[in-house]
């Protein structure tokens, strides 16, 4: 088959077909909304000025050069892509640059770079970055699902300076487990999430989050204006969170992470972190009832000055530097 061209099958549910932008298609949300399940859109290089909508296809979607020479940009107008239309594992984004997107306040202000709402895809291997939004998740937000967010780079993504209060999630935001049994699994695996800021949670915030899993990611030089520089997980957040690197996040009060446990709830199990020079407050914090949490084989050093002013250190697992 000549490159440039596509295959649409006729006949056969199981025929696939590759649409190449812009070869068969001028636009990528062109090419999405000329696809079927199972069919693949492949981009080349160059910058797109577009919004994308997946539109519940189980299709994916990939760049052909990579996320250095393939960006989205969306223009500071709306989130770069969503997915709130049912989307599965089988749903994938991967090898783009997404930048420039802006949550809309009028539709609850998440997602400034992606937007993932009751639905479960595979972001994958893109970098995320210069996002906003008001209310969470500057370059990810998630509602309801449980996609797997691995190997991308998600960076200088932050809080739209005239917004006011807010879940958070600099880096990522995971709120709401969903009523479903498929929903309150997000996994966040292998990423690099730095240089963004929030209210709370400059790298991830957690809300209400169900059981995600936070393994292995470098987690640095993230900001919080109130709690958790790298880390905050609020309201039945009981999250994996196993060997990652945090370091260099900074807040007033819990530089590196804030646990707030609710009463019932296991909480986080915090295991075989590496947690350094994260600085303007105790490395790690824990409130509300952490007396089941699980905090284990961890590398904890503070940075270097004065204690932090404000709060009187406790006996672990509270304010643990």
């Amino acid at each position: 088959m000549a490159a440039g061209t596509s295959w649409i099958g006729t006949g056969s549910a199981s025929a696939q077909a590759t649409i190449a932008v812009p070869g068969n298609q001028p636009a990528i949300q062109g090419a999405i909304n000329a696809a079927v399940n199972g069919d693949t859109v492949v981009v080349a290089p160059g910058t797109y000025f577009e919004h994308l909508d997946f539109h519940g296809k189980a299709i994916k979607v990939v760049s052909s050069q990579g996320p250095q020479t393939t960006i989205i940009d969306g223009s500071g107008t709306a989130s770069v892509a969503i997915f709130v239309s049912g989307e599965g594992s089988s749903t994938i984004l991967e090898g783009f640059t997404l930048q420039h997107g802006l949550s809309n306040p009028d539709g609850g202000g998440q997602g400034g770079g992606v937007l993932v709402g009751n639905s479960s895809p595979l972001i994958q291997n893109n970098v995320i970055a210069h996002n906003l939004a008001c209310d969470s998740g500057g370059g990810i937000a998630v509602y309801h699902g449980s996609p797997t967010i691995t190997g991308n780079t998600i960076s200088d993504n932050h809080q739209v300076a005239t917004c006011q209060g807010g879940v958070g999630g600099g880096g990522i935001s995971v709120v709401g487990a969903g009523a479903g049994a498929d929903f309150g699994r997000t996994q966040i695996i292998g990423n690099t999430i730095a240089d963004n800021s929030f209210n709370y949670g400059g790298g991830i915030d957690l809300f209400a989050a169900g059981t995600p899993t936070i393994l292995g990611n470098v987690i640095r030089d993230n900001t919080a204006s109130r709690q958790g520089g790298g880390i905050a997980t609020v309201n039945g957040s009981d999250a994996s969170i196993v060997q990652n690197l945090i370091v260099g996040n900074s807040s007033p009060y819990s530089a590196a992470a804030h646990f707030s446990v609710p009463l019932g709830s296991p909480g986080p199990s915090f295991v075989n972190n590496t947690v350094v020079d994260n600085s303007g407050g105790y490395s790690l914090v824990t409130d509300g009832f952490p007396d089941q949490m699980k905090i284990e084989n961890n590398i904890v050093v503070k940075a270097a000055g004065p204690a932090p002013s404000g709060a009187t250190p406790c006996a672990a697992p509270f304010p643990l530097d």
